[in-house]
């Protein structure tokens, strides 16, 4: 199987994997783990067994490296890769890793709360490939476990065409599990640069709100008050160069913009070279009186929230996890399409025939369907 090309490969390993899931009783083994062992040079592998996984059967799967595990024919995994695995597999199994405290804890415990989190993933310059779009939204009361919802568009293109509909989508399954709407939405939206922030207050804020509606309305909740929200852009690629300041350091004074509340925050602590600080803009804001402390605070607990770390990371939790499924977009395609920047480029992106590639496009809506809101993406 490891020889043969991406489809090949996708075939063999789909019944091989069918006869483990299926040759047992659901009620015997409960939620399926398939933990799959790759030799090197195996990502037509993984993609396949993602592809299987995600979106064919609805089946969490873990792959893992042979090196990682054994070598010259010596047992050679640490505990710290361990850990790792697991830190992953229960999350994707719907555990808890670990739940953050800090001073924003009253917006959770008075009123529903939903954390979001927003990326653009785009294909390399000349690839005739389109751009992935992703929505992450927390779905329980501690807001550390989060479903993800993708979709394709235009490639280069920053807004999110469909951010309504995922909007939409997200209010109502949070309603749906929680029995109540959410009465504040935090939104973090990643990778927006300060000549689009106008452009993203006025499309994006616009779409949220509007999916809003649109999710009240098919709840029969036509007039039911809408959550309060707060926007953030969060800005990963700003660095010092002068050194590396201790976690939690902020820097609101000063160096602020002059057209919107901002602020620098050093979330992690630096372990090699040097720490970047990440740039926080608050383009709208309904939920902490424009208090800027307590929306830091928020951020930086986020920082603490990541689900594969057991430190703080560079960015909130759901910023990452949107990347994430931006970047595992790649294996809902269908293999003959060769999504992979390795592939063949168009000198021309206009030649991009973006419909094509919305039908080939496959979410892992059965992940959805069999898992409920497994975090599958980490």
């Amino acid at each position: 199987m490891a020889g043969g090309n991406g489809h090949n490969v996708s075939g063999a390993l789909s019944d091989a994997l069918k006869n483990i899931v299926h040759g047992h009783d659901p009620k015997d083994i409960g939620r399926p783990v398939i933990i799959v062992i790759l030799p090197q040079n195996a990502a037509p592998i993984r993609a396949a067994v993602k592809l299987w996984g995600d979106v064919q059967e609805g089946v969490i799967t873990q792959c893992v490296r042979e090196t990682k595990i054994y070598s010259r024919k010596n047992y050679v995994a640490k505990d710290q890769y361990c850990n790792n695995i697991c830190l992953k597999l229960n999350a994707r199994l719907g555990g808890i890793n670990a739940v953050v405290r800090h001073q924003a804890t009253d917006l959770f415990s008075k009123a529903p709360i939903m954390i979001l989190g927003a990326d653009v993933g785009h294909p390399s310059p000349g690839s005739n490939r389109p751009s992935v779009t992703s929505l992450v939204f927390s779905h329980d009361v501690h807001a550390v476990q989060y479903a993800a919802i993708s979709r394709v568009q235009q490639a280069r293109q920053e807004i999110i065409e469909d951010l309504e509909e995922m909007v939409c989508e997200a209010v109502y399954n949070f309603g749906r599990k929680n029995k109540a709407a959410p009465a504040r939405m935090v939104f973090f939206r990643d990778g927006v640069s300060e000549g689009e922030f106008q452009k993203v207050a006025d499309t994006e804020i616009t779409a949220i709100q509007n999916g809003v509606d649109k999710a009240f309305q098919k709840a029969g909740q036509q007039n039911a008050p809408r959550p309060k929200l707060t926007f953030i852009v969060v800005g990963k690629r700003d660095a010092d160069r002068s050194g590396n300041c201790p976690a939690g350091f902020v820097a609101d004074a000063g160096i602020q913009s002059p057209i919107c509340c901002d602020f620098y925050l050093q979330s992690h602590g630096g372990l090699k070279g040097t720490s970047r600080p990440s740039h926080y803009i608050v383009l709208k804001d309904d939920n902490f009186d424009n208090n800027v402390d307590r929306i830091q605070n928020l951020a930086f607990s986020l920082c603490h929230a990541y689900a594969k770390a057991t430190r703080s990371v560079s960015i909130p939790a759901p910023v990452y996890y949107a990347d994430l499924v931006c970047s595992r977009a790649s294996f809902y395609f269908d293999p003959t399409l060769n999504f992979s920047d390795a592939g063949s480029v168009s000198s021309n992106e206009a030649n991009l025939d973006l419909e094509a590639w919305k039908a080939a496009f496959r979410p892992a809506t059965n992940m959805a369907r069999n898992m409920g809101t497994t975090m599958y993406f980490l």
